[in-house]
């Protein structure tokens, strides 16, 4: 102690110096005031398709991932973490947002929507408008495209869709343009290189990469990696699918044609059961490994950043991926099932502050729980709008109490409709529970306890009735709290409802069979004759005939409901009514002597099917499109439905037919069969209809 130097001073710079090493090495009251009050930034990375256990830390057999390991090690991994719809659009809506998808209006890809930004604002949007944050948006956004950066966001750097693994198309700002390189190594750079400008104001960086999407190109410094490394079959890979609902066993995926005759009472027919098959990895797999490692480069060099710029330990650091997917475990590869390869993901957080070291947590963590966990983080109010938790109470006691069941949703995907039906299901920490609400097939139930592959389904065992009956419960009390709803839809129809087509055979001149809508739909005659029955005057159709009506406005099915009624009595197996094409229609028709009502609008067709013979009989046949659904009621009575991959979003390009599919086929397997027997009238609205609406017109006909 120097001369100069009273007691009192020297106790105080003992005291002062205390209060830096804990606080980190604070050298002035100043600064150690700021460090206490400092809000902490935030880096969100988030990939691709990367399974849960595509990580070293997870043990996996070959992949390194040091940097992403090095995350787990500093800070925390969720054990069972999941998304609540395993696609790519919903989920990182859900991550954004902190809102299941049914509530943010993302419900499935390629709707061409983003989520509400004012009803369903983002983090980053609320900590930059309430929290001072700067926030950045970098990477793979694959909701509405558009050049336009979104709001919340102070810089904007994005492309189109899925995007490309080289030479991407950017978009900065607003601006295009073409920088060569590898992608996920140019979405890192600029992620750097805007962390470096704005490292003096708290961050939200979002950086979103396209890896490890396919096509699985991996940077050319990866592509000998892990090349003599053998991928072992998935435990569950030769599931038998004995027990399994019908539809997965009806080409595991693979049907064009969906049919609600496949799909009745499945539970009471024979157990189809598939037998073992040898594995054979997908030779992608391997490039998918790769593709990783860019990725994990890239954390490398965020972890330097951050270290060079003294804010390491002052940023919330998350690493997690948009869903799980299948490598042949049962048999599947892709995502968008509730199996628990699809719909858990890899999720890691480090910020020492609040999180202790190599820590684990086991409770059930989704990713709407990011967006309330970073903003009560921040020290930010979450809005009401948000589903998800907060997790902060686990970091302190991993055992607090927490969520016991989670609800999980899919709808058909408008780009790939024929890969899974509407899903949905519960997950509890032992039981799993999953139904398919449009389907008449069997549910599916297991115990992840003791089977933790999904293999048994005991939805059909007796001794798991109780507990069919507990998930069921927990299912409805779920979709009551969370408020989901059915389709994503919009079935507010712009245009003039009411009847668009009417006619019968007392209306007919010469070769012109007239439209007594009002909306001057005539129909051309082509072979059919005209002729007396005890029901009154028909066409009679000999298998060469049919009406063709011109291509009309007024004959546009799209975005509205859409009925269809015609009084026929069909001699055999025939198409009775055709719009449209192979790309897009509907037809009306007769198989194996039973009324089916087709719907086609991109890759699917969906065929909801009667249940008994009309040949010979005069048959009222009314099918609809509406509420999502394609119905069909035979005689006043409602007899089947099946849910469309999609409404119609455009008017068929070619035109109606009745007798015959005279354009491009609807149904290649069956349109070139034309309608032989006897035709009264048909009738096209374009307006709702119920079941009673559909018994009034059966009782208004005479036959």
């Amino acid at each position: 102690m120097s001369k100069t130097t009273t007691r009192r001073q020297f106790l105080k710079s003992i005291s002062l110096s205390a209060a830096a090493l804990s606080l980190g090495g604070c050298l002035n009251e100043i600064q150690c005031s700021k460090a206490t009050t400092e809000k902490p930034n935030i880096l969100f990375i988030l990939t691709d398709d990367q399974r849960y256990d595509a990580m070293g830390c997870m043990g996996h057999p070959f992949l390194k991932t040091p940097n992403m390991d090095r995350i787990r090690k500093e800070g925390v991994l969720f054990k069972n973490a999941f998304v609540t719809t395993s696609i790519c659009s919903p989920s990182r809506a859900t991550f954004l947002t902190g809102t299941y998808a049914h509530t943010h209006g993302v419900m499935a890809n390629d709707m061409g929507i983003d989520y509400d930004f004012e009803k369903t604002k983002s983090f980053p949007h609320i900590l930059r408008d309430n929290a001072g944050y700067k926030t950045a948006y970098i990477g793979k956004w694959h909701m509405k495209e558009t050049d336009e950066p979104r709001p919340g966001f102070d810089y904007w750097l994005s492309f189109e869709n899925q995007g490309v693994y080289f030479n991407p198309v950017l978009n900065e700002n607003g601006k295009r343009f073409k920088k060569q390189g590898y992608t996920t190594d140019i979405l890192t750079d600029y992620c750097i290189d805007w962390i470096e400008k704005n490292a003096d104001s708290p961050f939200c960086a979002y950086l979103s990469h396209k890896a490890v999407h396919q096509p699985f190109k991996p940077a050319p410094r990866h592509n000998d990696l892990y090349s003599n490394e053998e991928i072992p079959a998935p435990d569950n890979f030769s599931d038998t699918y004995q027990d399994k609902p019908n539809w997965l066993k009806e080409g595991i995926g693979e049907q064009m044609t969906y049919r609600s005759r496949d799909l009745r009472s499945p539970a009471a027919g024979p157990k189809r059961a598939f037998p073992a098959d040898k594995w054979q990895p997908d030779p992608r797999q391997w490039n998918y490994f790769r593709s990783i490692k860019a990725v994990d480069d890239g954390i490398g060099r965020l972890f330097d950043t951050l270290e060079k710029l003294g804010k390491l330990d002052n940023t919330i650091i998350v690493f997690a991926g948009d869903n799980g997917y299948f490598w042949g475990e049962h048999r599947l590869l892709d995502k968008r099932l509730a199996y628990e390869e699809s719909i858990r993901i890899p999720l890691l957080m480090r910020y020492p502050k609040k999180i202790k070291k190599n820590s684990t947590i086991d409770k059930m963590v989704l990713n709407m729980d990011m967006a309330p966990t970073l903003l009560d983080l921040a020290g930010t109010k979450i809005p009401q709008h948000m589903q998800g938790q907060s997790t902060i109470g686990l970091f302190k006691n991993p055992n607090s109490k927490w969520r016991k069941s989670f609800l999980y949703e899919y709808w058909v995907d408008v780009s790939y409709p024929m890969l899974a039906p509407r899903t949905l299901g519960v997950r509890t920490d032992r039981f799993k529970y999953i139904t398919f609400p449009d389907l008449n097939d069997i549910d599916e139930l297991y115990d992840l306890k003791s089977d933790p592959g999904e293999m048994k389904n005991l939805a059909i065992d007796q001794k798991y009735k109780k507990q069919i009956e507990v998930m069921k419960a927990e299912l409805k009390k779920l979709l009551k709290e969370q408020g989901y709803k059915e389709n994503y839809y919009d079935t507010t129809c712009d245009k003039p409802d009411g009847t668009m087509l009417d006619i019968n055979c007392d209306n007919i001149e010469g070769n012109t069979i007239k439209d007594l809508s009002g909306n001057s739909n005539d129909g051309e005659i082509i072979n059919a004759i005209l002729t007396n029955t005890p029901a009154g005057k028909a066409l009679k159709f000999d298998g060469n005939s049919y009406i063709d009506f011109k291509h009309s406005s007024t004959l546009d099915p799209s975005k509205c409901p859409w009925v269809i009624e015609a009084l026929v009595k069909p001699e055999q197996d025939g198409v009775i009514i055709a719009q449209g094409g192979a790309s897009r229609g509907y037809m009306i028709f007769i198989e194996n002597s039973i009324p089916s009502f087709a719907v086609k609008d991109g890759y699917k067709l969906c065929i909801a099917d009667a249940k008994q013979s009309c040949i010979g009989k005069w048959t009222h046949i009314v099918t609809m499109i509406n509420d999502c659904k394609a119905k069909i009621y035979v005689n006043g009575k409602y007899v089947d439905s099946l849910t469309l991959a999609r409404m119609f979003m455009k008017n068929p390009a070619e035109g109606l037919q009745l007798g015959k599919d005279a354009g491009s086929m609807i149904f290649k397997e069956f349109s070139s069969k034309s309608f032989i027997g006897l035709m009264k009238s048909v009738k096209i609205y374009r307006q709702d209809f119920n079941d009673k609406d559909v018994k009034g017109l059966f009782k208004n006909i005479k036959i």
